[in-house]
């Protein structure tokens, strides 16, 4: 089945804004747009032949033109935060935007990040697989930030699998890190929230953070905390502690590709697993979205969804024992991530 490729419209520099269907030999499918390296949709077969979402998302283009909270995005040119808008690197200070509503931080790259920019995009499609390969060139001190850097995401939609693979590289050295920002939800089309499904990370350890959600520095076990999905949970399992849910940065188990996270929901049948290379994850399960986020006649509020952020840690640049994030000329940056989805 041939890729399908139309266009939404313009963005706000006047380019060309492009959607693009993938489609898997088992029937899932998955929709990219051109703005922010969106992925808009991903969809399943139900036993009845419907197609069902398994993250959420618009319907109209203004809609991702005006969103504040990065559905589908991919996030860069640093993902989570960036303590004071303000770092260091090789004796040189840079100042970023502070644009997180948490404090005075820089998220997700500032504004306009990376999911708020058109990306140039082509096609490929095989017997085995559907794909588009963004990209886009960052200038040297664009937010703040050093170094020209061209940026690549690459979307493969194949069986039951949506990989997601990303390449930068910089003339300078900077502090890169990117990761996709979509919100997954294995409930009915109505997608009632999402506490009650089951998850299990592979981490043992997670960083604690101040009032601002930046990092500490510490890096602490997960056993006896709220935060233990060690072993399979329901979301929901801290609610009375954590009513706004989680917002956490977990160190995952081991290196390499492995698996990261195991997402269930019993009465759908469906099971979302996150494969990755990235040493952390962060764990993001909504609790600041709001009833008055509408998208495809539903209203997206709290916990409406959860997003799996497999990626550096926050605020590396200011903690030395953390895995560095730091992107050097002749060094390319590149990482990837699985999105498996199985369902009866």
């Amino acid at each position: 089945m041939a890729i399908e490729t139309t266009i939404l419209g313009t963005g706000p520099n006047g380019a060309e804004i492009h959607r693009y269907v993938l489609h898997s030999a088992t029937g899932m499918s998955a929709v990219i747009i051109s703005y922010g390296a969106r992925l808009a949709a991903l969809t399943v077969p139900s036993p009845h032949g419907e197609s069902v979402p398994l993250v959420l998302g618009f319907d109209d283009l203004r809609s991702y033109l005006t969103d504040c909270d990065y559905f589908g995005a991919v996030c860069g040119r640093y993902a989570n935060r960036i303590a004071g808008g303000r770092f260091s690197l090789d004796g040189v200070d840079y100042t970023l935007p502070l644009n997180d509503p948490m404090g005075p931080n820089t998220l997700h790259g500032g504004t306009p990040g990376f999911s708020d920019v058109v990306w140039g995009a082509e096609t490929d499609a095989s017997a085995d697989y559907e794909r588009v390969v963004l990209r886009y060139f960052s200038p040297h001190l664009q937010n703040g930030f050093p170094g020209n850097v061209e940026a690549t995401v690459t979307y493969t939609l194949r069986d039951h699998d949506l990989e997601v693979g990303y390449h930068a590289v910089s003339d300078r050295p900077t502090p890169l890190s990117l990761t996709n920002h979509s919100y997954w939800n294995l409930d009915t089309p109505s997608h009632g929230d999402v506490l009650e499904h089951t998850l299990q990370i592979e981490a043992d350890f997670y960083t604690p953070f101040d009032d601002y959600l930046i990092p500490t520095g510490e890096i602490r076990s997960v056993r006896d905390t709220p935060l233990d999905f060690s072993v399979t949970r329901r979301i929901g399992w801290q609610r009375n502690r954590l009513p706004d849910g989680y917002d956490h940065n977990y160190v995952l188990r081991g290196s390499g590709m492995r698996r990261a996270v195991v997402l269930q929901n019993d009465s759908s049948s469906r099971t979302l697993e996150v494969l990755s290379d990235a040493p952390a994850m962060q764990l993001y399960t909504g609790g600041g979205l709001t009833d008055a986020i509408r998208g495809r006649g539903l209203s997206y509020g709290k916990f409406a969804g959860v997003v799996f952020e497999p990626q550096h840690f926050p605020d590396s640049v200011h903690h030395p024992d953390f895995t560095s994030a730091i992107v050097r000329p002749g060094q390319p940056w590149q990482s990837r991530t699985i999105f498996r989805c199985r369902w009866v």
